[in-house]
């Protein structure tokens, strides 16, 4: 499914999972927010990242200072998912410097560029890389993306947030399956769209290098607006896009 279908697909969602009223509501409440000064929105931010944890990165406690919101200097590093994965600074691992988070975004970029010049190095990256590569490919398309400590098992590997014009954020869970030659079947789903229940998301996306069963394809018509497949062809199309728009037209320039 390319940018353009997802956000289509999203958008009908939007229309069945909030009335007009509330949709007018909606928009009427972000207007006020937006005419809020940038300091404020900056302190909605600190509720969720601690600024403090940035300031050995670039000197962003003076860029805070000066009024300018964690999201815009986000925004402006263009360092990959990883600019989004902020669960390192809770962890007592506050030694990762600048240079570490680039060098591992060209590591993701690196593999991107491997799979795109042979499929079948799609089946060689291990799967901690394939959730990397899934985490970057959606950053690219417009999500907010946060992949998941190994460690930690929550029933899904990416949580994927994505803004669509005035409507509220809508979160999507990510599970990610890097299989050979076994397909994903209806257990898995099963299983999967329990944990987006029980973490209130909007909806869930599975993506595999492999396909999926045909009860599992059945189980997915059941909910269409809940769950979304990502099977290994679509994966690809994802790739050949996010190779074209962010790797060789950098290197045209």
């Amino acid at each position: 499914m390319s940018l353009i279908e997802l956000i289509a697909s999203t958008n009908e969602m939007i229309d069945k999972i909030y009335p007009s009223n509330m949709r007018k509501f909606i928009e009427s409440q972000q207007r006020i927010e937006s005419l809020l000064s940038v300091q404020q929105q900056a302190k909605r931010w600190e509720q969720f990242i601690p600024p403090l944890k940035l300031i050995k990165y670039n000197n962003l406690f003076k860029i805070l200072n000066g009024g300018t919101s964690i999201a815009a200097i986000v925004e402006k590093m263009h360092l990959g998912y990883f600019q989004y994965d902020f669960a390192n600074f809770f962890d007592g691992e506050e030694n990762q410097n600048e240079a570490s988070v680039i060098n591992e975004s060209n590591r993701i970029k690196h593999i991107i560029t491997n799979v795109y010049n042979d499929h079948k190095q799609l089946f060689q990256v291990s799967p901690r890389e394939f959730e990397e590569m899934i985490a970057e490919l959606l950053l690219a398309q417009g999500f907010e993306v946060n992949l998941t400590k190994q460690t930690r098992d929550n029933g899904y590997d990416i949580l994927a947030i994505k803004k669509i014009g005035l409507h509220e954020p809508l979160k999507f869970l990510v599970e990610c399956k890097r299989y050979k030659t076994q397909k994903v079947g209806v257990d898995i789903i099963r299983s999967f769209k329990e944990v987006i229940n029980t973490e209130n998301a909007n909806r869930g996306i599975i993506v595999t290098t492999s396909y999926f069963t045909k009860d599992a394809l059945k189980k997915q018509k059941e909910t269409p607006y809940l769950l979304d497949y990502q099977d290994k062809d679509k994966v690809m199309g994802w790739v050949n896009e996010y190779w074209i728009q962010n790797i060789a037209s950098k290197k045209l320039d």
